[in-house]
């Protein structure tokens, strides 16, 4: 009995290592504080959200939200140590608020977050694209997402470090020899030679097209249309 007992015992712990201030696990030559060759599992704890606010500690690791909320409920977790790492699966209808971290997560979305020692950090999802990539986006919504600014700063775009055009809050500007401008219904616009006005000179849903130099009656050469 004390042979299958010893026999046993040295069957579960033949794969971990010991060395030093290292240890391995299915490993004999461990290089960091802890060396796995192989998959780590980490099992999901399941939480029925059933509330407006729903508590969880800060070292499940993996946590699995469930159940028919009719409200998008927050969540409370718990502070833990710096470096404590969590991963939340929204499996319910609506969106879990994290009021104690950088990122809700939306239904059917998964978020891994980092306590930075103050706050929850998302480090990682499969959230919407929140950038413009260089080679297009996907699954936009233009009810909700846009490209320009929160206040009243222009946006400009450049071409080899040269501004092009901007977008202001008057509208679109094209920067060149002639600055050709798109208002957009703005009255007493500045005018001049070049550009393109749209309500100008109180004539109602007009569009006006500016020439150079002036007329022989000493006018500005503008076409004008309604």
């Amino acid at each position: 009995m004390r042979k299958s007992i010893n026999l046993c015992a040295f069957l579960m712990f033949s794969s971990l290592f010991i060395e030093a201030q290292y240890i391995g696990i299915n490993n004999s030559d461990p290089q960091a504080a802890l060396d796995i060759n192989g998959a780590v599992r980490i099992r999901p704890l399941t939480f029925d959200v059933t509330s407006g606010t729903l508590v969880i500690t800060g070292n499940e690791g993996f946590v699995v939200l469930t159940g028919t909320p009719t409200i998008d409920a927050a969540l409370d977790v718990t502070a833990p140590v710096t470096g404590v790492k969590i991963i939340i699966r929204n499996a319910t209808l609506r969106t879990c608020l994290f009021p104690e971290g950088n990122k809700d997560i939306p239904a059917g979305k998964v978020c891994e977050y980092l306590f930075d020692g103050a706050l929850w950090q998302c480090i990682g999802s499969n959230l919407l694209q929140t950038g413009w990539n260089l080679d297009g986006n996907s699954g936009t919504d233009t009810m909700t997402q846009f490209i320009g600014t929160k206040d009243d700063n222009v946006v400009k775009f450049k071409v080899d470090n040269s501004e092009k055009m901007r977008l202001t809050q008057e509208g679109l500007k094209i920067i060149n020899d002639n600055t050709i401008e798109f208002g957009y219904g703005i009255e007493n616009k500045p005018y001049g030679n070049g550009r393109i006005f749209y309500n100008n000179f109180f004539q109602t849903h007009s569009l006006d097209i500016y020439g150079g130099g002036q007329a022989f009656d000493g006018y500005d050469r503008r076409i004008t249309m309604w």
